[in-house]
């Protein structure tokens, strides 16, 4: 007679065999290196940007880079965790785990994951950007949501191939309605605020332009003796940090009430998920 493992000792064993699971998979270490490389290039830019108009634009665009790669990343591991989807029903039936043990494995594998990206973010950035903390912190909490979204997509999906269809056209909506490529003012709120990378895009922006004065290009022309002929309004290019907030709609945007909101978009991907999974070949 041999006592069946308790359900931690079972949520133990899965989480040690997913970990080494995830070691073993060259798709970990791509995502790593493709993100290494990205921090890499974004310091660099960075430290290359001047106080100036085109600076803040700059920086911008050096924010909504490294949130684009977080989303990629997360699309990567999609067929590791449609294999584990895949496998669920036989290890279930078989006695070896149940749903709410999956969710519990699959939450720390990504926080363990984050946590380790978030590492090398800060390895990097520490010097390079002010508000790091807040950034970390976004870019950790937007990851984590966005994992759960993939993971739920995983469980809906019947093929990897509509898994990888719709991650893509779910990551096409974020970046569309993230408030880099249209204005957040132009548009209904409702849209907006189910944007993963909204949230996360505008508190970071908010925390990185509030408080800043960035220098006229208007100015710096004039002192030159010179206007370029793409300068035809000199006022339009003089914006201070919060002037350009206001003009975006995130003027409000802070870490704590947009990771609330995220994180909230979590709970509710996780309860789909749960169900799902009690639900798969019943």
């Amino acid at each position: 007679h041999h006592e069946h493992p308790s359900i931690f000792k079972k949520t133990g064993l899965l989480l040690r065999y997913r970990l080494e699971q995830s070691v073993r998979q060259k798709d970990f270490y791509i995502a790593f290196i493709c993100y290494f490389g990205a921090l890499a290039f974004a310091v660099w830019v960075t430290n290359k940007q001047k106080f100036d108009q085109q600076g803040m634009q700059n920086i911008r665009g050096i924010v909504f880079f490294l949130f684009s790669v977080m989303l990629e990343i997360n699309i990567m591991l999609l067929p590791s965790l449609f294999d584990d989807v895949n496998a669920f029903p036989q290890q279930r039936d078989g006695g070896y785990y149940n749903a709410v043990t999956a969710i519990v494995v699959f939450l720390a594998r990504v926080i363990i994951a984050r946590l380790l990206f978030i590492a090398t973010t800060a390895l990097f950035i520490y010097f390079v950007l002010t508000g790091m903390n807040e950034l970390l912190i976004l870019l950790g909490v937007a990851s984590f949501v966005h994992a759960v979204l993939i993971y739920v997509v995983a469980l809906v999906s019947t093929t990897l191939r509509s898994a990888t269809f719709f991650a893509y056209c779910i990551e096409a909506y974020m970046i569309i309605f993230s408030g880099f490529l249209i204005n957040m003012r132009s548009i209904p709120t409702a849209v907006a605020k189910t944007s993963i990378l909204r949230y996360a895009y505008g508190a970071a922006l908010n925390e990185l332009l509030s408080g800043e004065s960035y220098s006229c290009d208007a100015a710096y022309a004039n002192f030159n003796g010179t206007r370029p002929e793409w300068l035809p309004n000199v006022t339009s290019y003089c914006y201070t940090g919060d002037d350009y907030l206001e003009l975006e709609g995130m003027k409000d945007d802070t870490t704590s009430a947009n990771c609330n909101q995220m994180l909230s978009m979590a709970a509710v991907l996780l309860l789909i998920a749960l169900a799902r999974l009690h639900l798969v070949n019943r």
